[in-house]
């Protein structure tokens, strides 16, 4: 067990030391992109990002004043990069093979670091294997260090890692992470001291431990249901107190990771993903959808006449425009539709497995017909028609904006990612002539 724990110690140490080269990759990246992004509208994107990215990332990203090293950072830039001690050397006369080896290791660590699930069950698989147990959970707090989200687990059923929203302070895992102390639980004895429900347990007792990085609780770490019955002992606690302690570190800096990552890939003020991402998920879906034969749609939108918006309400009310409809967006398409700001009041949907959309337009423009799902132009439509009727001046009477569009598809009018924008392109430029608020379609006949 000890020799384990001296494993899970260096590997940990190697990933911390990996953690800290992909992280400064991460952060020039996200600030030549956010320089970028400031040129345009340099007052209110930065705290936007700020706000949007934590909540994809599941931590809160640290304030300018937090990264320059002042107390009190969420996760702060010392927890992952003032650590000489973690970076791991080979000896000195290591042979070729012993430095692939080496590299190769490194690998599959940053593979592991970039990925707050893989590291999550990495370490729970880890905590479990180490105590002998059956069941466990590896909990995340969110940004507002509110709640707790199951990133990993065993025993659990996918319905409840998924709808699971532990309130701080609220059963094991949320007094844990409420107090930052580690707890080695009977169920029946804390039901009294503690906000718990004992019928809800299967197991007599259990471990949680808190997950800290810079000083700050991240998560929590849960174990029960030790093979064979038995229940846990203060040595267990002590086992996982200490696997904690190499722990919340690792998962501090792959979350700050994550958070950078999202940063360089999503638009600071809308928090939609940007243009750079929208070019590298197209190539990689088109791909896709050669191999399994399903049909891609891309959507360019325009918000018509925003440039007279801006000079008439100012640019605080053009960003607060462009924000209010990028969230009308989110809720017009499906989850697992890419919405994106291409740039200044341009934006872009990406769209998998819609059916002909020529074919349901002649049917009907706002829903399915012969239970067909809806197709890119029934969608396109719906969000036209809810931004046409939306007020977006938040003082005074409101004042509307219309959107025009264009769409085209694979493989029906476009066979690679330049041609599908080319025609896109063209259908929104034809929805301009024809007098705008429209959505149009590639060819003549529209």
């Amino acid at each position: 067990m000890q020799v384990c724990r001296r494993s899970v110690s260096a590997f940990l140490s190697v990933a911390l030391a990996t953690c800290v080269l992909h992280l400064g990759i991460a952060s020039v990246r996200s600030d030549r992109l956010k320089s970028s992004a400031d040129r345009v509208a340099p007052r209110s994107r930065e705290a936007h990002a700020r706000q949007s990215v934590a909540s994809e990332a599941s931590v809160a990203l640290p304030s300018v004043e937090a990264a320059d090293g002042v107390e009190g950072a969420p996760l702060g830039a010392d927890s992952c990069l003032d650590a000489p001690t973690w970076v791991a050397t080979l000896p000195e006369g290591a042979s070729v093979a012993e430095l692939g080896a080496f590299l190769k290791g490194m690998r599959a660590v940053a593979s592991l670091v970039e990925s707050v699930s893989k590291l999550s069950n990495f370490v729970l698989n880890l905590a479990l294997n180490e105590l002998q147990a059956m069941r466990g959970s590896l909990m995340v707090l969110d940004p507002e260090g509110r709640f707790l989200r199951i990133r990993a687990a065993r025993g659990l059923s996918r319905d409840v890692k998924r709808q699971t929203r532990l309130p701080l302070g609220h059963g094991v895992a949320g007094v844990v992470a409420d107090l930052a102390l580690p707890l080695l639980v009977n169920t029946d004895d804390a039901a009294v001291a503690l906000p718990l429900k004992p019928h809800r347990y299967r197991s007599s007792s259990f471990v949680s431990v808190p997950l800290s990085s810079g000083g700050r609780v991240v998560g929590v770490l849960n174990v029960t249901e030790r093979v064979g019955a038995e229940d846990f002992s203060q040595q267990d606690l002590d086992t996982l107190v200490e696997l904690a302690s190499h722990v919340g570190p690792a998962l501090g800096c792959s979350l700050h990771y994550q958070a950078a990552r999202q940063l360089a890939l999503r638009d600071a003020l809308t928090g939609l993903y940007n243009r750079r991402y929208l070019w590298t998920f197209l190539d990689q879906l088109l791909r896709r959808a050669r191999r399994q034969n399903f049909p891609v749609t891309l959507v360019l939108f325009d918000l018509d006449h925003f440039k007279q918006f801006n000079d008439q309400f100012g640019h605080p009310a053009g960003d607060e425009a462009l924000k209010r409809f990028a969230e009308i967006m989110r809720r017009t398409f499906r989850l697992r539709d890419v919405c994106c700001r291409v740039g200044g009041e341009e934006f872009a949907v990406v769209l998998s497995g819609a059916p002909n959309r020529r074919a349901q337009k002649r049917r009907g423009r706002s829903r399915a017909s012969d239970g067909q799902a809806p197709s890119g132009y029934v969608f396109a439509e719906r969000l036209r028609r809810a931004t046409s009727r939306y007020a977006f001046s938040h003082s005074g009477p409101g004042v509307g904006l219309t959107l025009s569009g264009g769409l085209a598809s694979f493989p029906e009018d476009a066979q690679d990612r330049s041609e599908l924008f080319e025609k896109a392109d063209q259908a929104l430029y034809r929805a301009k002539c024809q007098g705008r608020n429209r959505i149009c379609l590639p060819g003549s006949g529209d």
